[in-house]
């Protein structure tokens, strides 16, 4: 079984705050991953951050930083089903940027994911390598500086972009993107843009393995 997206959420905040809440419908999926692409004020690492929905914790992945620049993913096994709340919050700074919820179906659930894999430095291409299989998933983000609202990201090849935003906070700007690619031996996440500084973050999503099919050679043997 593939792993699919089912929906996604995705939001802006435009101001410098400590929490965003926004809501987002879970129909049926069995896993939610929420991806963060914040510039917050201070040159560090955004810790402690925390992300619940409907009031259950998911636990995070990865974060990386360089310099403001923060990409830090969040995951949960079977969210609730309905529309809930999804809060982000850190202390100890203020921060603005993007954050996309992805509802999955399709995971191994005894294994959900592979080695999330990070990278981090000044290029015109933030990009990054993750090991993943057939019938997986690669979702990634990354979080950059930006000169104006001009200055945008191109998504790579065989990527499918679900967030690509500039986002303008009292004269300062980033770039937050997200996308996903399907899974293979090997996948390449990258985006294009101006030489600025970038942090990037990859997540594997393992699929579940395909339906016992021992009933039905029992059947074909009788």
């Amino acid at each position: 079984m593939a792993v699919e997206i089912v929906s996604s959420t995705s939001v802006i905040q435009a101001t410098s705050v400590s929490t965003i809440e926004f809501e987002h419908v879970n129909v049926s999926s069995t896993y939610l991953v929420v991806m963060l692409c914040l510039r917050n004020n201070n040159d560090a690492l955004i810790s402690p951050l925390t992300v619940t929905y409907n009031g259950d914790s998911l636990t995070q992945q990865k974060i990386r930083a360089k310099n403001n620049w923060n990409t830090t993913v969040f995951t949960l096994e079977n969210p609730s089903v309905g529309a809930n709340q999804i809060v982000c919050y850190w202390s100890g700074q203020l921060a603005f940027g993007t954050v996309i919820a992805y509802s999955i179906n399709g995971v191994d659930l005894d294994d959900p994911i592979g080695t999330p894999v990070s990278g981090a430095g000044q290029s015109t291409a933030p990009t990054k390598t993750a090991s993943s299989e057939i019938g997986g998933l690669v979702i990634d983000g990354v979080t950059t500086n930006a000169g104006g609202s001009g200055e945008v990201l191109t998504v790579g090849p065989g990527q499918v972009e679900y967030q690509n935003e500039n986002v303008e906070r009292s004269g300062t700007f980033m770039n937050g993107g997200s996308s996903t690619e399907v899974g293979a031996a090997s996948v390449v996440m990258s985006w294009t843009g101006p030489d600025r500084a970038w942090s990037l973050v990859a997540l594997p999503i393992k699929p579940a393995a395909l339906e016992d099919d021992a009933p039905l050679v029992s059947l074909m043997m009788m």
